[in-house]
Parts: structure tokens; C-alpha cells; sequence
């Protein structure tokens, strides 16, 4: 189920972490008859396939394990980006390569950053520049402000399959909330001065923030391009 797939994510915090046009009066794809929905990253993916359900022909661009930040988009990708009636991708430049990509193909999708939903936190990249933290999924509510868009794009691309998506949705949703007070319950197991987190890449701002944890460190910013230093790692 969805929600066991978020379940095990957030327990271990994300543990070191997705040519031939479309004829535009026809949002179906060719294989099935069915729009063809193409998301960038597994949470998209996975989003997208509890709120879509059978209505829509999904695939996701990365694959589990995959990382958003240095992943290099190969030929098929850019064959699902120029059939695909809708992209749904993160933004925030968190697939910086997908997004290059989907930007310089043909086609006629709708273009959607599922994760601008969400209003940011700014992170300091150091050297005075300031960046928007993609990473918002880390917050089980603004998760479910996700699945809202993912289910408004989808009603605006097959409104005849209306109340199947916001059936799947309000379904989805309510799983979202049951695992949000699971985290917070879990997190209260933990004495509160040892609720801290260091990790190897600063992608828990969101997480910490929403259930109360300290992120006492980090290895590298928000890019896993990056690397550390002996200082820090000393540190």
C-alpha cells in the first residue's frame, strides 16, 4: 500500500535516498487509449499511480535508488517526454537534467511542478546564495498538497474521470493523515534531547521542521553533487 511505502520511508528518515508528437486533439496514448502521464521521480510516480489508477498510463522517469540531483536522462526518456500528454516533476530544480530535457523537447504535455505547491524554506548554499529547498515531501502535509494538484491536473487532462481521481484522492489523503500522526507518535518515543539528526545530505528540513527534530548536521547541502570537506566531516 501507499501508505506503507511512506510508513517505511519516514522511519528511517528517508534512508540515503524519476519522437513522435501527440496529436493535440487527442490526450491519449498510443499503446492504450489512456492519457500518458510521465513523472520525474518515484514519489511522483508513486503519487500519481494511487490518485490515477487505472484512468491513466503512467511512467516514471527515475527508478527506485536513482538520484534526482545527478541523474542523466538517456534516450528513452526523452521519447515518454515528447509523447507524454502531462509531466509531472518536482521543481525546485531537484532533476536538474530531467528538467533541461523536458524543457528542450517537442510535444505537446502540460508542463506541472508538483512540488511549488508547496511555499519553500530557503537554504544558505553559502557564499550569500540563497535556494529554495525541493525536498517538501519530507512533510506529510504538504505531501497531501501534492496528491491535491496531482488530482487537479488529472481531472484537467480527462475530466470524464473526475470522480475517479477524486475518489483515489480523498482515499489517499486519508492514509497521508493516519501516517502523519504515526510519525508524530513515534517521534514522541524519543527523549527530546535526543532528537537530533545528522545526516549525509541536507534534504530533512522539511521533516525536521514538521515533527520536531533537530538537524544537527549535515555532510553536504542540498545537491548530492557535492562533496565534503575534511572539516566537516571531522566535525
Amino acid at each position: 500500500m501507499m501508505k506503507n511505502r511512506f510508513i517505511a520511508l519516514f522511519a528511517i528518515a528517508f534512508t540515503l535516498l524519476g519522437c513522435t508528437e501527440t496529436n493535440s486533439n487527442s490526450a491519449t496514448s498510443k499503446s492504450s487509449g489512456k492519457p500518458l502521464v510521465v513523472a520525474t521521480s518515484t514519489i511522483l510516480a508513486d503519487l500519481a499511480a494511487e490518485v490515477g489508477g487505472d484512468e491513466i498510463e503512467l511512467k516514471g522517469i527515475l527508478q527506485p535508488g536513482s538520484d534526482p540531483h545527478t541523474y542523466e536522462p538517456v534516450p528513452g526518456d526523452s521519447r515518454f517526454l515528447e509523447e507524454a500528454n502531462l509531466i509531472l516533476y518536482n521543481g525546485y530544480n531537484l532533476e536538474p537534467g530531467i528538467i533541461k530535457m523536458m524543457n528542450s523537447v517537442g510535444g505537446k504535455a502540460q508542463k506541472m511542478p508538483i512540488g511549488e505547491v508547496v511555499k519553500p524554506l530557503q537554504l544558505d548554499e553559502g557564499k550569500g546564495e540563497i535556494v529554495p529547498d525541493p525536498h517538501v515531501w519530507g512533510d506529510v502535509e504538504n505531501a497531501i498538497a501534492m496528491t491535491n494538484a496531482i488530482r487537479d491536473e488529472l481531472v484537467k487532462l480527462s475530466p470524464e474521470d473526475k470522480e475517479e481521481f477524486s475518489q483515489n484522492a480523498t482515499k489517499l489523503i486519508a492514509e497521508l493523515k493516519t501516517l502523519d500522526t504515526w510519525i508524530t507518535q513515534q517521534i514522541q518515543t524519543i527523549p527530546p534531547d535526543k532528537r537530533k539528526l545528522v545526516t549525509t545530505h541536507d534534504a530533512f528540513q522539511y521533516y525536521g521542521r514538521a515533527y520536531n527534530i533537530a538537524i544537527a548536521g549535515t555532510l553536504i547541502g542540498i545537491s548530492t553533487e557535492e562533496q565534503p570537506s575534511a572539516q566537516t566531516v571531522q566535525n
